[in-house]
Parts: structure tokens; sequence; C-alpha cells
């Protein structure tokens, strides 16, 4: 069932990175649900402070890894966040960066996603490199992309990470060109419209159920 958010954005066009806790999140669920299976058949299901515990981990595990994520959509930016959607028509978006989470700024305020995400690491690495690094291309004003020169990006130990990092990092920067470029693209289309924030009901049952689940099993 669609919210506001995502009925206003319009189709999805593009997928931006996902962060590696989604892939996490898989797990969790996967395991969550295999150890339920096999204590509830080997306990013949009397084990239900257990199973209720895992059935709390997996729907947070939902809620917190999985859901998150960031799209272009064909009207703006569509960043689903842990409970919330946002959307940003194209025509407000006026600048982006990937810190911790990915930071989208319009007139008004700066709006983040959860769906694309820098290691605290990172982040504290590029700002200790921000007075080496060298800008490329035209300054549009709208994705302060910055990229690292070859000698730090490349260092002559630890190669295969370097390259690693080296790669990331151009993901990022290729979702900061991205977005402005699609912003730039299609302002005028969208000139008319305004964001739109609205709960999205599945992540927020999601999120009662495991909280009581745990109640059940606590007290069961």
């Amino acid at each position: 069932m669609a919210n506001a958010a995502v009925e206003a954005a319009g189709p999805r066009t593009e997928r931006f990175i996902l962060p590696m806790g989604r892939y996490l999140g898989y797990v969790a669920v996967v395991a969550a649900a295999v150890l339920i299976v096999f204590v509830v058949i080997s306990d013949g299901g009397y084990a239900r402070g257990f199973v209720c515990f895992s059935l709390a981990f997996a729907l947070l595990s939902y809620v917190v890894l999985i859901r998150p994520e960031v799209t272009a959509n064909r009207n703006g930016l569509l960043m689903r966040n842990m409970l919330r959607d946002t959307f940003l028509p194209w025509a407000s978006v006026k600048g982006c960066r990937v810190a911790q989470t990915l930071q989208v700024s319009t007139r008004d305020k700066i709006y983040h996603g959860l769906g694309v995400s820098r290691s605290a690491r990172a982040a504290n690495k590029e700002r200790r490199h921000a007075r080496r690094e060298t800008p490329v291309g035209p300054n549009t004003g709208l994705s302060p992309v910055r990229f690292m020169p070859a000698s730090i990006a490349a260092p002559s130990t630890g190669v295969n990470m370097a390259k690693q990092e080296h790669v990331i990092e151009n993901a990022f920067t290729h979702t900061e060109e991205r977005i402005g470029t699609l912003a730039m693209q299609h302002a005028a289309a969208t000139a008319d419209q305004s964001p739109v924030v609205a709960w999205d009901w599945i992540p927020v049952a999601a999120l009662g159920a495991a909280v009581v689940a745990v109640i059940v099993a606590i007290i069961g």
C-alpha cells in the first residue's frame, strides 16, 4: 500500500547504491527464520520465549537494515527510511552529499536518507583529506563532489584495500553527481511540486509487532 510520498514520486527509474547493512539484514532474517523453525520442530513449539525473541530480531532487522533505500523516480528523489518516506521533487533539490547518511538540501532544510550511508571511518577520512582534494569538472552548485588525488586514493602499501576503498568512494561520488544531474534535467518539469514526508505503516506495524513479541517473551 503506497503512501503519499511514494505516490507523489511516481515510477522508479533508478536505484542508488545499497548500504552493506541491507545484506546483513537479509542474513539476520533468514537465520532467525531457520532458528524459529528448528526450535518449533524440535521442541514442539514449547520454547515460546526464544521464538518470540527471534521473531522480534527478524522484524527489527527488516525495519533497521533492509527497508532503507534511496531511489530516483520520475518526479524526484524518494528516500525510504526506517518508518517514514520522504519525496523531494527534482526542482527542490539544491545540493547533496554522502556523509554518514545521504544529505539532500532544499531551500528550507536538509533531509537525510539512510539508504545511502558511509561509515564514520570513511566520513572522517574524507574530512581529513578535504584540503588536499582536487575538484574535477564544472561546479554545478548542486552536488559538492570531490575526487581524491591518486597519491591518496592508491598508496604504495595496502594496494588491494586502497582499490576497494576507491571503488566505494567512486560509487558515492556517482550518487552525488547523478542526483545533481537529474535535479538539473528535471527541475522545470517538477517546479510545481513540493516535498512530501509520510509514514509507512508496514514498518510501523513491524516495529509494534517486535515490541509485542519481546513483551510476550519476557512475561511468558
